[in-house]
């Protein structure tokens, strides 16, 4: 127990000395007092995470992940070259990549253990160590969407910074020993790599190997949502070159994506399998009843208002089933509320207009379509809530940056109440 502590102090006084002297998060526009503030923060939450994971919640992953973890490295200490070939390993073959039951599914938490296993090497087999080094890894996710939301509102700081690192479920959710916040990491990874390549015309071989790294970590932890990036680039780089006309754009690959995957009874087939593999699990608590999707134009036609709500409008406030739910029903309130207010005060101000960086609609079209997937797979408000997080930061990110605070006095007061701490 003293070893542990003793290890935890020194591994947090040399990441913070680290931060302090990292170039890429002092060339990122965050102070070093926000850095400092913002990663403290973040470990913070994530030895709360593991607290509650073991005390109050039923059949966490955590526990999973930590004792797996442990047969790693053991194997890793016994047996080097097993502990890699077994990565590759499977007793049902490589088939149904975008399935439950598949090799596919099976690796993401292969690769999850692993990771654990090594960082087990350097905290002794300690979860809240592990925890530490974990969260300065996915610290880096943040920090790059921070940047990419910078190469658009330059003079906005302090509202990307919220949005980034200080949304109430993401910051939960993301500080946590999960595939949720690696997903998160992994996407901020292409986002950034991409806006490199296309945005600022930098294609250096440093920007392909992070792009390649991003991508990896995708489709290893959430291949569904790693597909939505061709989309979501192609928009990218027609919008780039046809400014004048990027929400007719973002708006014609929209449709026609939507167009493609109604016609496609494979891509269908994919998502009902999902919906029917969350709904077999009987004992979620959070389950919602829901028809059974089939792979057919009509049943996802009809289904729509369902996956619309449970996408963006759910959990309700009386959905929250216990206080760790209603976070994520405050911040779906909120959102709701921050849309209608933007759109109210849309014509007054001209606000819409800041919508048109191409880097924006990027953000929100990847943001919605992957969002609109978890409402059409996850029946499950629980996990629905804990998918979603990794998006959030791309969809209330933008409406900070935009939304007119002068014009509500009590929530601009509030606003620069928080910028002022923020920015000291």
């Amino acid at each position: 127990m003293v070893v542990h502590i003793f290890l935890f102090i020194l591994f947090f006084s040399l990441l913070i000395w680290h931060n302090k002297h990292n170039t890429f998060f002092i060339n990122s526009g965050l102070t070093i007092k926000q850095i400092f503030f913002l990663f403290v923060l973040k470990v913070t939450i994530g030895i709360l995470y593991i607290y509650i994971d073991q005390n109050f919640i039923y059949r966490g992953d955590l526990d999973t992940f930590y004792t797996e973890s442990i047969y790693e490295t053991n194997l890793l200490l016994s047996d080097p070259k097993e502990f890699f070939t077994s990565f590759f390993i499977s007793d049902i073959g490589y088939s149904n990549f975008f399935y439950t039951d598949s090799f596919w599914n099976n690796f993401r938490n292969v690769f999850l253990y692993k990771l654990l296993a090594v960082f087990n090497l350097l905290s002794f087999k300690n979860i809240y160590i592990n925890s530490l080094l974990y969260n300065y890894l996915i610290f880096y996710g943040h920090v790059l969407l921070f940047k990419v939301f910078c190469m658009v509102w330059p003079t906005k700081k302090t509202a990307i910074l919220m949005g980034c690192f200080l949304l109430p479920s993401s910051l939960f959710y993301l500080s946590g020993i999960n595939k949720d916040s690696i997903f998160f990491l992994g996407m901020a990874i292409t986002l950034y790599s991409i806006c490199l390549l296309f945005v600022l015309k930098k294609k250096s071989v440093n920007v392909f190997i992070l792009l390649i790294l991003g991508l990896t970590l995708t489709v290893i932890i959430r291949n569904f949502f790693f597909v939505l990036f061709l989309p979501t680039t192609i928009a990218l780089i027609f919008s780039i070159k046809y400014k004048a006309y990027s929400y007719k754009i973002v708006a014609v690959i929209f449709g026609v994506c939507i167009l493609i995957f109604l016609c496609s009874p494979l891509l269908m087939q994919i998502v009902s399998t999902r919906q029917h593999d969350f709904l077999a699990l009987g004992w979620a608590k959070s389950a919602l009843k829901v028809d059974v999707l089939q792979p057919t134009f009509t049943s996802f036609i009809t289904y729509f208002p369902t996956a619309l709500n449970i996408a963006f409008f759910r959990p309700y406030i009386w959905d929250s089933y216990s206080i760790f739910y209603f976070a994520g029903a405050l911040e779906t309130l909120l959102l709701l509320i921050f849309i209608l207010l933007t759109l109210f005060y849309a014509k007054s101000t001209r606000i819409f207009i800041q919508l048109k960086s191409p880097i924006i609609l990027f953000c929100i079209f990847y943001g919605v379509a992957a969002i609109l997937i978890i409402g059409y797979s996850i029946p499950i408000l629980g996990a629905s809530v804990r998918y979603k997080t990794a998006f959030l930061p791309l969809l209330f990110t933008p409406l900070l940056c935009i939304f007119p605070f002068y014009k509500i006095t009590w929530l601009y007061k509030i606003y620069t109440t928080y910028k002022k701490y923020l920015v000291t």
